[in-house]
């Protein structure tokens, strides 16, 4: 089944999961693997279903409720999405992408920011990468580290250079260091990207600056 959804042929690697579980109904990666599938076909209450029998088919990993933890996400519902990720933890304290996405959440609403450090701290530490320390140094920025954010966001750009939305949060920091140009360098940079999410933000940002 993960052959053949690798290669594409997501019907025939569906049917492979089935019949997976045919076999043994509780083989909680199968369950993952077809939560996956129903998800990516747009059926979310479907995948939250078969999430949560594999997180009762074994009650010691963390995937699987980090796995409905994004489809509440995708839905809308942070709330449930937070405790699915604080019961993830409760699993598997080295689960670095429950880390990194509970930090975020908590840095977004600028809520609990010594915890969103801590797990910050741990994603990296656990699986470091460009998109753990841009979590890490998106909560820096939340604090008002500015220092750390800067570097920390820096060398996440530095891991994944096309990033447009990691160069626009390094240019609010360069820009809370008072650093103008360094900060009209980095939105510029990211606004040579295709659109992003921030792209709007971007360009006020930028605008500003020129006006300045």
């Amino acid at each position: 089944g993960r052959v053949l959804l690798r290669s594409g042929q997501t019907a025939q690697a569906e049917q492979a999961f089935q019949q997976a579980l045919a076999s043994d109904p509780a083989f909680a990666p199968s369950l993952e693997a077809l939560g996956t599938l129903q998800r990516s076909n747009g059926d979310l209450d479907g995948a939250l279903e078969t999430f949560a029998q594999a997180a009762a088919a074994d009650k010691t990993s963390a995937e699987p409720l980090y796995l409905a933890a994004q489809t509440r996400l995708m839905q809308g519902n942070q709330q449930a999405a937070v405790e699915l990720l604080e019961d993830a933890l409760e699993r598997d304290l080295t689960h670095a992408a429950a880390n990194n996405d509970l930090a975020w959440i908590l840095a977004s609403s600028t809520q609990q920011l010594d915890q969103a450090l801590e797990l910050a701290k741990q994603a990296v530490r656990f699986q470091a990468g460009a998109e753990t320390l841009d979590t890490l140094g998106y909560v820096y920025l939340q604090r008002g580290q500015i220092s750390q954010a800067n570097e920390t966001l820096g060398k996440a750009l530095d891991n994944y250079p096309n990033s447009a939305s990691l160069a626009y949060r390094l240019g609010l920091a360069r820009a809370a260091a008072g650093d103008s140009d360094g900060a009209r360098t980095a939105f510029q940079r990211a606004l040579n990207q295709p659109d992003f999410p921030e792209a709007e933000a971007a360009r006020a940002q930028l605008a500003s600056l020129q006006g300045s």
